[in-house]
């Protein structure tokens, strides 16, 4: 019952941290973007630089997916019917993912919260590291990517849980008493897995930004192996809860990680350059350098 409580706490103080994070997105691009608009040019330690329009565009839909997802999601917490978790036949999940239904571990989904948390707050250490350094305006650009990155992973990932509204292994498993199952939460939000999207997301970005910003830094040898490791564990243990199958659990590091590389990409000074078309052809070009 504990261990319950203090996960739906830190859920819910996560999500309050994203939309406050949201929020704030356009206010601080709007105003980091006049600064340097009006400022004279001064060195920056990134290669990462914001624009007004794109974090706009960005913040607005990271805002809409997230709230989007949220809404989606809420359908998705309708308790199965004792007469529906007995029917369940665990012969009837694809041979990949079956293995899954014989894994049960409070354990192990208490922590995997504790990965997934560090993982989702470690991208903060490279803006942390700009503030300390007396570099708040790249601080502030670390900051605002990071939010987008998240907030566009999380409203991604519950849009997909409402939509799909897949069964968790859990419910499968024939060991565990029908009270069990039906205490266990989001009982049919197994796909896809967002504890492992974030912590990708995070890893990723993490590791991106960090090898950017601190290109010369051995550390950067180990920030990735290290973030990764931490993320790929976070989903190990959602298998081994019984909370995750596998393929919920490649597709949510997949979505995570992409997340987590494609926002600092667009972030990138002159890695690519989005532009109106004019003349016979109307529309947005966009031009990627290496």
């Amino acid at each position: 019952m504990f261990a319950r409580r203090w996960k739906l706490t830190g859920r819910f103080l996560l999500n309050q941290i994203t939309l406050i994070s949201l929020g704030m997105i356009s206010s601080l691009s709007v105003r980091v973007h006049g600064a340097m608009a009006s400022a004279p040019d001064e060195a920056s330690a990134t290669p990462y630089r914001l624009s007004l329009g794109k974090d706009v565009f960005l913040s607005v839909l990271g805002t809409t997916l997230f709230f989007s997802g949220r809404t989606i999601s809420s359908h998705a917490t309708a308790m199965p019917t004792t007469g529906e978790i007995s029917a369940l036949d665990a012969r009837t999940v694809n041979w990949f993912d079956r293995s899954a239904t014989r894994r049960w571990s409070p354990g192990a989904d208490t922590a995997s919260d504790v990965t997934e948390y560090t993982a989702a707050l470690l991208p903060l250490v490279p803006a942390i590291l700009q503030f300390v350094h007396r570099r708040p305006r790249d601080g502030i650009t670390v900051l605002v990517m990071y939010a987008e990155a998240f907030g566009i992973n999380v409203g991604l990932t519950s849009m997909m849980k409402g939509l799909v509204q897949r069964r968790r292994p859990f419910l499968y498993n024939h060991s565990l008493t029908t009270e069990q199952k039906l205490e266990a939460s989001g009982q049919r939000t197994s796909f896809f897995s967002g504890h492992t999207s974030k912590a990708f997301c995070g890893a990723v970005f993490l590791s991106t930004t960090f090898s950017a910003i601190f290109a010369d830094s051995p550390l950067r040898y180990v920030v990735w192996p290290a973030s990764m490791t931490l993320a790929a564990t976070t989903g190990l243990l959602r298998y081994v809860a019984g909370r995750h199958f596998p393929s919920d659990i490649l597709v949510g590091a997949t979505a995570g990680a992409m997340t987590g590389a494609l926002i600092p990409l667009l972030h990138r000074h002159g890695q690519i350059a989005v532009y109106p078309l004019g003349g016979p052809i109307n529309g947005i070009g966009a031009s990627f350098s290496f």
